[in-house]
């Protein structure tokens, strides 16, 4: 989509409040992270005591989780990169089309091995479907989370042990990661970056997407899955309201640490100070945001199982890879073969997303009951010789 007078845009990444912005809204996506490792957590205890109850196996296998796990994702991930490397071009038009057909459609067709092993979060110079990264990074998150759980299982005396070691490396990875590179670990501040912002940022490529520096929120969907198992069946309700209580107050003492290692991440990027504090803040900002939702999610599962609006909320939860994967397919075929001159503005942004949102969502539907339900099912019953 062409666009002249980026003025209003430049402008707002001036703004005071940008740099609160930036560390803000990534919790909107990377949260997912922790819900995906929460439910994990939940269906593998839940699968080990129903094991343990029939007298079978206590321990779910590792190669079968993973398996399940790849049963969920590969049908649609291959769907989307087909249509990417071979029908793209059918579809886009306009004046910035060819250009982005060589960038993507060349990529899709030369690395799509990448995404077929779900490593392209560490394909960042040329990469096929750009967002697909957080679908590779959420894989290798699964795999991680679900190698704790079995060995949680297999020797549960040493599972605080096993939490504890995971935390650090939490740290560890933002911490090193941020210590080792000179750039600004809050984002990009140019229109330039952020349009291109896999094929030459430092922050997307090395601080953004790698699984080891998004581990904090899955350990923290982890435990709290763990916390859950323990604490969801309390008989008394004098128990229950205890429960609640400490998580209402361990909530409120993390959003405080957030608040307040935001403060201090955003003052020492602008400080010319050593990196060390600048790492170890933003480490902690991290953690502490991770620690928050993971709480918040653990206090509403335990205290609202069937509100409102849950049932769509659980259908959403089955569309969220499917949108998630054709979101950006869409966004480049109805604004790629705009040919009129467009003025940017915040306002155009909005609206776009809106747009993209709406659509992507009603042609998940279309995608999940059509292709990606009976592609699964096939699957399942061709692997595991389930009716």
């Amino acid at each position: 989509m062409p666009l002249e007078d980026t003025a209003d845009l430049e402008r707002v990444l001036t703004e005071p409040n940008v740099k609160l912005g930036q560390l803000a809204f990534p919790f909107l996506m990377l949260v997912f992270f922790t819900m995906s490792s929460m439910l994990l957590t939940v269906k593998l205890v839940a699968e080990r005591r129903s094991s343990e109850q029939r007298g079978a196996p206590s321990r779910p296998t590792l190669a079968a989780i993973i398996v399940n796990r790849l049963i969920r994702l590969v049908p649609l991930n291959l769907l989307t990169l087909a249509f990417c490397a071979l029908a793209y071009e059918q579809f886009v038009a306009g004046p910035l089309a060819p250009r982005q057909l060589i960038v993507e459609q060349t990529a899709c067709r030369s690395h799509w091995w990448l995404n077929v092993l779900f490593l392209s979060n560490y394909n960042t110079q040329q990469p096929c479907l750009p967002h697909s990264w957080y679908v590779s990074a959420d894989f290798q998150l699964f795999i991680v989370i679900a190698t704790l759980l079995v060995a949680s299982f297999r020797w549960p005396h040493r599972t605080p042990l096993i939490i504890t070691g995971a935390i650090v490396c939490s740290f560890l990875g933002p911490f090193l990661t941020v210590l080792w590179n000179d750039f600004d670990p809050i984002g990009p501040l140019s229109l330039h970056e952020m349009r291109f912002f896999l094929l030459d940022s430092p922050f997307m490529a090395r601080l953004y997407t790698p699984f080891y520096n998004n581990l904090c929120w899955s350990v923290g969907g982890m435990v709290a899955g763990l916390l859950y198992d323990r604490y969801r069946e309390l008989s008394g309700r004098s128990g229950h309201a205890t429960v609640c209580r400490t998580l209402n107050q361990f909530m409120a003492f993390t959003f405080f640490l957030l608040l307040v290692f935001i403060r201090l991440t955003i003052e020492a990027s602008e400080s010319s100070d050593g990196r060390l504090w600048l790492a170890a803040c933003y480490a902690l900002y991290k953690l502490t945001a991770a620690a928050f939702f993971s709480a918040l999610f653990l206090r509403v599962s335990l205290t609202e199982n069937d509100f409102p609006g849950s049932v769509v909320i659980k259908f959403g939860a089955k569309l969220y890879y499917c949108v998630y994967l054709i979101h950006f397919p869409i966004f480049r075929i109805m604004f790629s073969n705009e040919t009129s001159i467009v003025h940017g503005s915040t306002e155009l942004l909005v609206w776009m997303g809106l747009k993209v949102f709406f659509i992507s969502y009603l042609l998940a539907i279309v995608l999940h009951l059509a292709v990606e339900k009976p592609a699964m099912d096939l699957l399942r019953r061709i692997i595991f010789r389930t009716k």
